[in-house]
């Protein structure tokens, strides 16, 4: 009896031990926009009010459906009479660990109008419509604000940066040029295939969810349309001292 006393008192004694917490997995998403938009949904700024008329957004149909069409997809246009015109599209992700720091790991297709080494208004028609991705905790929303003339100015509540400068939550990645393509901005082609791990971690909400967001910032003033194809992205567990130094 005093042998199995001592032992339960050394069991009583002994430093709990506990199991460390499983380390948070990956999540991915992969949207196929030529069958359905998949929550995707659009978002232009930097544009003066009366712009906002010239704006085209058609996620496609199922009547339109179509896995071979290079002018099926999330389809986005804007007149850049700003020189300065941010348009793309965001979507919503779930199923995160709560408040947990993520890379965001980019593929995408999609198709343009324009070549490289073209001339346009304020710059190339592809070589000026710079691609940029990202995200953001919380839904990329847009304000007004009014100008010295009185005209009203659309702006974001995210960084996006400026043409071709990132911001703090998103990057450019690449151009909608078409490789061997006319520049006349008849014929729709593939931009090569954007594959980029944005190491700038985003940090999900209380609940498990982030936004992501890629989108164009135009240097080149005139019409540009453009199809999203094909988005899929890796979302990575990351640490602060990833956050802190990212690069």
């Amino acid at each position: 009896m005093q042998f199995k006393a001592l032992a339960l008192l050394l069991v009583a004694a002994a430093p709990a031990v506990f199991a460390a917490p499983a380390p948070a997995a990956n999540v991915k998403i992969n949207s196929d926009l030529r069958v359905n938009p998949d929550g995707w949904t659009p978002i232009y700024a930097d544009y003066i009010g009366h712009m906002k008329s010239r704006f085209v957004n058609k996620p496609v149909t199922v009547a339109q459906a179509s896995q071979a069409n290079t002018k099926t997809g999330y389809y986005i246009e804007g007149n850049n009479n700003s020189d300065d015109l941010f348009m793309g599209i965001m979507r919503q992700v779930t199923g995160l660990v709560p408040n947990q720091l993520y890379k965001m790991d980019w593929n995408i297709n999609m198709t343009s109008p324009f070549g490289d080494n073209c001339f346009g208004v304020g710059g190339s028609p592809g070589g000026s419509n710079y691609v940029k991705i990202g995200g953001a905790t919380n839904k990329p929303n847009v304000g007004q604000k009014r100008t010295a003339s009185g005209d009203f100015w659309t702006f974001t509540n995210f960084d996006h940066g400026h043409q071709a400068d990132d911001g703090k939550d998103m990057s450019t990645v690449s151009n909608i040029s078409v490789p061997g393509a006319e520049c006349e901005g008849t014929e729709y082609g593939l931009v090569p295939t954007i594959l980029d791990l944005r190491r700038r971690p985003v940090k999900a909400d209380a609940n498990g969810s982030l936004w992501a967001v890629i989108g164009i910032d135009s240097g080149f003033e005139g019409v540009t349309g453009v199809y999203y194809q094909q988005i899929a992205i890796e979302f990575i567990p990351a640490t602060a001292e990833e956050a802190e130094f990212p690069f």
